[in-house]
């Protein structure tokens, strides 16, 4: 039996223009001029000095890269600037399988007896302490570049070249970009002659590497898309069916990096720098198709692992106790796991670590969720660890195989400081109406281009929406395409892998849609298309801010109040005939909220004891808590008429078990995230703060709550407390029937 999660969504304010979105993310125009001074990195001026001695002394140098994308393009980088200028070089990339990742003696010796006087590493080599020693000993000298994250010491390197060394405006170069930085400060103020032959490349191995797309990396991408120049990219490209001059960051991430990853993942890494440097165009196209073929392979392959892991999973888990998803498979290609990680964690909405035996080791690839760092994680079990190494989303690790059970049970009990839930958040920018997406607006959107890591795609979210067609297309039938309504216009859309999401939603249901807005092409006619992020059916909650808002007040009411009593909207005939109205319940809140869009009529909604200030309208004043004493006053009877009574706040209090449930969840823990809570316990907020309010009366901890984060200071009682003692607690058992004690386990 398949298990089903489904998100949470969680985004921002109405959306009205595309200058809105520019100014929200401070983009401004810039240009291959605004690139920084290359000799502010540390170690430049060093590395500059050494790099044209070897070249004035036709010493032969080697570079030395990695087996991605990254990697790649940085050798290629290097290699084109060398060759240009007449330098002996040549490089080394280590195959995944045979020599792992990074510089290591074995490569080292090869590249010294070859010749080489000085290597320059690309993609790698910061925390290569040993490797650099036996390249001093050997007679090599070594020039670092690296982007990956610097330790309390550095390389005995004759210069380390790294933006993460501190010193320099922006730290989120990739390799490849470090290696541009290179060639700018050696060519000093002929730069230009080389920019176009190696833009484009630099380009493409930055947003494979999934680095922040702001700064240089957003220079150094909008570049490079602008003048797609180098063959072997142009033949890729091509021969996926792109065009080279239209080319879009979605279109390296998801077509062309996989391509060359390839030849790192599964083949021979030098194919890729080979394609990369070819100048013949019959050469190209076989090599290209040669990479594609490799990349189809490995698709193969990472289905057949995926099916197995995610089996695994399914018949052995229990996922409401697993913060991290760990799966160690016999036979797989190690150079597929780290993807094979990814779809787990696409899944099942929280970090995963896939393993596999290679030369009598367990090589694994962990990737995470936002805003849980696998990297810490792992830090906190790294005396289990042979090698370990990454950043908060992704990580590679290495575990002897005796101390596997050992490495899964250290990881669990490491994670406990986060919350997974049995579903995550999803993000959105905005909420749009459906009459601002058009044509213009798509084309307008462009100048928030180029889109990858820390410029994001543009998330929408659209409500009150019907889903008129459904259509399962694609391998498997896992895409969904869709036409939805609101009324006027008329979307078009498709949602890639996501099939999952329209479980239960049928044509002729209302929904809300998350989506990006996109320009199709077919035909010869162009026209609006939706990419389908997630789809909810029926309506979207209100702002956060007010559901925020009412869960204090109702929390509040609960914990302080000294009765209760709760009322239910009235019907809507009566409300048009008032200026103003209060509102007493989330879900009547949500109802009002629809009935006033589809009557069109002129509103203002304000909270608590606020006063609205429409005058040809009504103003819907919003109090999520009462008291008795209002009906007595008769103040109810006189705003909104014959009101009927009812008990729409009875589920927010808590019974015994919600509090222990709350306790287990929680426990442990020193910051909770109420959004994730509330979705793993499937109970409300206000209940849950009422369960905390309660074990912090019998003495079991103290609690913070600051808008959606609770942070938590855990105690030890002088006696074993319990509920049945308190008078909180026996006030609401008299006021809902709800009898039970809590005991502390």
């Amino acid at each position: 039996i398949m298990k089903f999660y489904r998100y949470m969504w969680s985004g921002g304010s109405d959306l009205r223009s595309v200058q809105q979105v520019l100014d929200d993310r401070a983009i401004v125009s810039q240009s291959k001029e605004d690139l920084h001074d290359p000799f502010l990195l540390l170690g430049m001026h060093e590395a500059v000095e050494r790099i044209e001695r070897a070249v004035r002394d036709d010493e032969l140098i080697y570079i030395y890269g990695d087996y991605d994308v990254d990697g790649i393009t940085s050798c290629a980088i290097l290699m084109k600037y060398f060759e240009r200028i007449g330098a002996r070089c040549n490089y080394y990339i280590p195959n995944r399988v045979s020599d792992g990742y990074g510089l290591s003696v074995d490569g080292l010796a090869e590249v010294a007896g070859d010749g080489a006087g000085l290597v320059i590493t690309v993609d790698c080599g910061i925390n290569a302490f040993a490797e650099v020693e036996y390249a001093n000993s050997v007679g090599l000298d070594v020039v670092v570049t690296d982007h990956h994250l610097v330790e309390d010491r550095l390389p005995a390197a004759v210069a380390v070249v790294n933006p993460k060394r501190g010193g320099y405006p922006f730290e989120h170069l990739a390799g490849c970009g470090v290696a541009l930085k290179l060639v700018q400060a050696l060519a000093g103020s002929e730069f230009e002659r080389f920019f176009g032959d190696i833009i484009d490349i630099a380009a493409v191995g930055t947003v494979a590497d999934i680095v922040s797309l702001t700064g240089e990396n957003r220079i150094i991408v909008k570049e490079g898309l602008a003048r797609v120049r180098n063959l072997g990219l142009r033949t890729i490209i091509e021969a996926l069916g792109k065009r080279p001059d239209n080319l879009s960051t979605t279109d390296i991430s998801f077509g062309v990096a996989p391509v060359i990853n390839a030849s790192g993942r599964i083949g021979n890494p030098k194919l890729g720098v080979e394609l990369l440097l070819m100048d013949d165009k019959d050469t190209a196209l076989r090599m290209a198709k040669k990479l594609i073929s490799l990349n189809n392979d490995r698709k193969q392959q990472c289905s057949v692992a995926g099916e197995d892991s995610m089996s695994f999973v399914e018949q052995n888990l229990d996922l409401r106790g697993t913060k991290v998803i760990i799966v160690r498979g016999d036979g797989w290609h190690s150079g597929i796991i780290g993807i094979v990680a990814s779809r787990l964690v696409d899944k099942y909405k929280r970090p995963a670590i896939v393993l596999t035996e290679t030369g009598g080791q367990l090589k694994g690839s962990a990737r995470s969720i936002a805003g849980v760092s696998i990297y810490g994680i792992l830090s906190k079990v790294k005396d289990l660890l042979s090698e370990f190494g990454g950043h908060d989303l992704a990580a590679g690790v290495t575990v002897e195989p005796g101390r596997y059970d050992e490495f899964v049970e250290a990881v669990q009990r490491a994670a406990e400081a986060y919350v997974c839930s049995d579903g995550c958040v999803r993000e959105y920018d905005y909420v749009v109406a459906p009459s601002l997406i058009t044509m213009d607006f798509i084309s307008e959107l462009a100048e928030i281009q180029p889109c990858g890591m820390g410029n994001s795609e543009l998330v929408l979210t659209m409500h009150g929406l019907k889903l008129t067609n459904l259509k399962y297309v694609g391998v498997d039938e896992q895409h969904a395409k869709v036409t939805v309504t609101d009324g006027v216009g008329i979307f078009d859309g498709i949602g890639f892998g996501i099939v999952e999401s329209f479980r239960g939603i049928r044509p002729g249901d209302d929904i809300s849609i998350m989506f990006v807005p996109e320009i199709s092409y077919f035909g010869g006619v162009e026209s609006v298309s939706l990419k389908i992020v997630d789809i909810h059916s029926g309506t979207a909650d209100f702002y956060p801010e007010l559901q925020r808002a009412m869960d204090k007040a109702m929390a509040d009411f609960l914990i302080n109040s000294e009765s209760f009593s709760f009322t239910s909207l009235p019907d809507f005939d009566i409300i048009k005939k008032l200026k103003s109205v209060d509102v007493y319940t989330f879900e009547d809140m949500k109802k009002l909220q629809k009935w006033v869009y589809d009557e069109d009529l002129e509103h203002e909604i304000v909270f608590g004891d606020e006063e609205g200030s429409t005058e040809n309208g009504i103003s819907v004043r919003f109090m999520p808590v009462i008291r008795r004493r209002h009906i007595a006053d008769g103040n109810l009877e006189d705003t909104v008429g014959r009101l009927r009574s009812g008990a729409a706040f009875i589920d927010h209090v808590p019974h015994r078990k919600d509090v222990e449930a709350v306790y287990h969840a929680c426990k442990r823990l020193t910051l909770v995230d109420m959004r994730l809570l509330v979705q793993k316990l499937r109970r409300s907020a206000p209940r849950i703060i009422v369960a905390l309010e309660l074990l912090n009366r019998v003495g079991v901890l103290d609690y913070l709550q600051i808008n959606d984060y609770v942070h938590l200071e855990w105690k030890r009682p002088e006696t074993n407390p319990t509920l049945e003692e308190l008078e909180l607690f026996q006030k609401l058992q008299r006021e809902t029937s709800i009898g039970g004690g809590f005991e502390q386990n």
